[in-house]
């Protein structure tokens, strides 16, 4: 289940508000903060080390501003997106979106708009596409002079659809 968020960001001192390149964590921060609110027993998800049962996209700003260290947000609504396995998550996290409407990411202050739920997936096992909210990063270890060192794979190596199916059937059985 998902849905997205439409944000509106706050004008500071009237100027155009602008956001730090490196805002992922803040996002994490926020949802995890929104999730323990409202419900204690989410503070289990934060502090797990395994399976992560949410993911969200980075910030859809439709008109921005490349600035040196920060993105300027020229316009007036922009988005993000949230997906989870678990639909009580998902339908808990959007009403406390609704609740409390101010959040802040990354030293911006943002209202929320709008959150709109999507339907779920099809079920008939028929084929479908799927697009990743954020990139997928598989790793492996390779010998380099003696060394064992981590090594990315690239989407045109041999060994990642491989290591993307078998890490996929690992999450799945855990």
């Amino acid at each position: 289940m998902r849905f997205r968020i439409t944000l509106s960001p706050k004008k500071n001192n009237g100027g155009t508000p602008t956001i730090r390149f490196d805002y992922q964590h803040a996002v994490g921060s926020m949802f995890y903060d929104r999730l323990i609110r409202a419900k204690a027993e989410y503070k289990e998800l934060h502090d797990s080390k395994g399976f992560k049962f949410f993911t969200f996209s980075r910030l859809e700003i439709p008109n921005r501003r490349v600035m040196r260290d920060r993105l300027a947000i020229l316009c007036n609504d922009v988005y993000l997106w949230f997906s989870s396995v678990d639909g009580e998550l998902v339908r808990i996290l959007a009403s406390q979106m609704l609740h409390e409407p101010n959040v802040t990411i990354a030293g911006v202050d943002f209202r929320v708009v709008d959150v709109m739920l999507l339907p779920g997936l099809q079920t008939d096992h028929a084929p479908q596409t799927f697009a990743t909210m954020s990139p997928i990063i598989l790793r492996t270890r390779i010998e380099d002079n003696g060394r064992s060192k981590t090594w990315d794979l690239s989407p045109d190596d041999p060994r990642f659809k491989e290591r993307l199916v078998r890490n996929l059937e690992h999450k799945y059985s855990q």
